[in-house]
């Protein structure tokens, strides 16, 4: 009764779909039966045979990988008939390749923007757009690792942990150099003062500190001028290359900004050593004073003997 209910089912797939097609698809059964099997064979194998995680985690991982190859392989040379060319089979084959394999691929061209534009190198500081921030301390094929610096962090100092990034970004995200053509940053402090200040003396106080602290020497100030002078990929024409104060007003008294140039990785160190020179020449100053916010009420007296409003009636 079971089998010849089976024959009719099969005579019935014969008429609609082929012999021929019923045959590939019971190959392919039998293919995913077989994969099953030995994927748990596999399994089960590495299991006993490897006690260290890692190497077993290795095994496991390039066995499966080997085994998804023959099995999908198997299968188009089930389904490969008369009407199949084998440039056919090779052109589906690289393109379902192309698919799976395109972030290795993107990755494989941003390595070589890399090595041959070299956008950034080692020991350059670099900050990815929507990403991490850190130091270039590899350039691999797949990606490049950075050692982070900022995020808990409230400065550009290290965290310590290494992020990798995949190289591909270079296409698809911004990345800002710390230091390409240009060895330095310009750094700003805002340092508010009352408006009872003297705010120009304070202004050549601040610009005599950051002169101490940060000026280039002219040594330095004439080589810096001469590589920007002698390069030819970027269009940078920095002249003022001194410390410089700018006045603005704030609603909470004069703001006064000291821009000045400092090396990328020891921005925070020359900022502290700063802000130290300014909280000890604003508090032995009686010229000028920090300001910070504040309120003032102002409480009208009644004339003597006269009496306050009710406020009931």
């Amino acid at each position: 009764m079971v089998l010849d209910y089976l024959r009719e089912i099969l005579e019935t797939l014969d008429a609609l779909i082929g012999r021929d097609i019923l045959v590939r698809i019971g190959e392919s059964l039998l293919l995913l039966l077989l994969y099953m099997g030995v994927r748990l064979l596999i399994s089960r194998a590495t299991r006993t045979a490897l006690k260290i995680p890692e190497r077993r985690y290795q095994v496991h991982k390039y066995a499966r990988l080997a085994l998804n190859v023959v099995f999908f392989l198997s299968l188009f040379q089930v389904w490969l008939n008369r009407s199949w060319s084998i440039a056919s089979f090779i052109g589906l084959l690289s393109a379902g390749l192309a698919i799976v394999l395109r972030e290795p691929l993107l990755n494989l061209a941003g390595w070589l923007f890399i090595v041959t534009r070299r956008p950034f190198v080692l020991g350059q500081r670099l900050q990815v757009a929507d990403g991490p921030r850190g130091d270039v301390v590899d350039i691999g094929v797949n990606d490049f690792t950075l050692m982070e610096i900022g995020n808990w962090v409230d400065a550009d100092q290290s965290t310590g942990r290494l992020v990798h990034v995949p190289n591909s970004v270079v296409f698809t995200k911004h990345l800002a150099n710390y230091s390409k053509a240009f060895p330095y940053l310009w750094n700003e402090i805002s340092v508010p003062v009352t408006f009872e200040s003297d705010w120009e003396e304070a202004a050549r106080s601040l610009e005599r500190i950051a002169g101490e602290i940060c000026t280039l020497t002219p040594e330095e100030q004439a080589k810096v001028k001469g590589d920007l002078h002698r390069t030819d990929t970027y269009f940078i024409a920095f002249t003022h290359l001194t410390p410089i104060v700018y006045v603005q007003r704030r609603d909470q008294g004069i703001e006064l900004t000291l821009r000045y140039l400092c090396i990328p990785k020891n921005r925070r160190g020359m900022e502290s050593a700063i802000w130290k020179a300014i909280l000890k020449d604003f508090t032995n100053s009686q010229q000028y004073q920090l300001a910070y916010p504040t309120q003032r009420i102002v409480l009208d007296q009644p004339p003597a003997g006269a009496s306050l409003p009710n406020k009931d009636r």
